[in-house]
């Protein structure tokens, strides 16, 4: 279905990500973090896009109470307050999920965390 590519597009983009940074020689703590954020962004970006099909337009709290009931996030007390704050409330919580993984992505490749050449990356 649809959804399963969906998910599956997902973990391979965050799985190749994270492959790469490990072979760009990046200091440790730095690809560390990286690879934790991507893996906690896109765990809620996958929850998100389930419990919003599955509430069918629901918003707010009703979505966000779904979501920490129905999904199992990835270490969700690691982000900030603001930041899940900010996903809950959008009018486009997928979207801005995606937005936050490629600003990191985009992050990490001017810091030099990922050095990977397009079109690889």
């Amino acid at each position: 279905t649809a959804v399963h590519r969906m998910r599956a597009e997902w973990f391979e983009a965050a799985a190749l990500a994270s492959s790469f940074v490990s072979h760009c020689g990046a200091e440790e703590s730095k690809a560390q973090y990286f690879k934790e954020v991507l893996v906690r962004l896109v765990s809620m970006l996958h929850a998100m896009a389930f419990a919003e099909l599955e509430a069918g337009g629901s918003s707010g709290i009703d979505l966000f109470d779904n979501l920490v009931r129905e999904y199992e996030l990835i270490s969700p007390e690691d982000l900030d307050e603001k930041s899940l704050e900010a996903a809950v409330s959008s009018p486009c919580k997928v979207e801005l999920l995606c937005g936050w993984v490629q600003h990191l992505i985009m992050e990490h490749t001017r810091n030099g965390v990922l050095t990977t050449p397009p079109p690889l990356l």
